[in-house]
């Protein structure tokens, strides 16, 4: 209901008119993890020039509109939403189109590019290059930015109300699945 009571816009409301404007990539068939990037992942192959049936483009009027909506794709939250309303397969426009948003320009969502940009640098540092017999691709582990993550979610539950029990729960949704041995690497067992 929190969520909802934002429909007055969703994040279709924010983009762009044409194949223009700020351009945000989304990975349409995620795992335990929703990656929403503001750069194009490392590709080479003799065949292709990109990884054209996992990922999709996203255009925005506005920088600052582009890297809440980011924030926003990589949280836990929405990976809760899509788990809930999705197919639990693979992003559909629509789940992105449709998610409600409310108004962008809000104050509290003011932190958000800044720590957008450093989950950026984070799946940057975090991943490796993987190499296959018909193409080289890069490779990212975003359970090793759930910190970064974790952050996004406490500016968002601020903005969308959520009580202390709530984000508690959006932070640690099928997290035994989601961190895997990285779980329990911290854990020490």
């Amino acid at each position: 209901n929190k969520i909802e009571s934002h429909n007055h816009k969703t994040i279709s409301s924010y983009f762009s008119n044409a194949r223009s404007g700020v351009l945000m990539h989304y990975h349409r068939s995620p795992r335990y993890w929703i990656r929403a990037m503001d750069f194009e992942q490392y590709f080479k192959s003799a065949t292709r020039s990109k990884s054209i049936h996992h990922f999709r483009d996203l255009y925005f009027r506005s920088k600052r509109d582009a890297k809440i909506v980011g924030a926003l794709l990589n949280s836990s939250l929405f990976f809760w939403w899509f788990v809930s309303v999705g197919n639990g397969r693979n992003i559909t426009g629509v789940d992105v189109e449709q998610f409600p948003v409310g108004d962008l320009s809000d104050i509290k969502l003011d932190p958000l590019p800044s720590v957008f940009d450093r989950l950026m640098a984070d799946y940057k540092e975090n991943s490796f290059i993987r190499v296959r017999k018909d193409a080289e691709f890069q490779e990212f582990r975003p359970s090793m930015s759930k910190a970064i993550m974790d952050e996004l979610d406490r500016y968002l539950a601020h903005y969308y109300g959520f009580t202390d029990e709530e984000l508690d729960f959006i932070i640690n949704y099928d997290i035994k699945y989601r961190m895997g041995d990285e779980l329990f690497e911290e854990d020490g067992g």
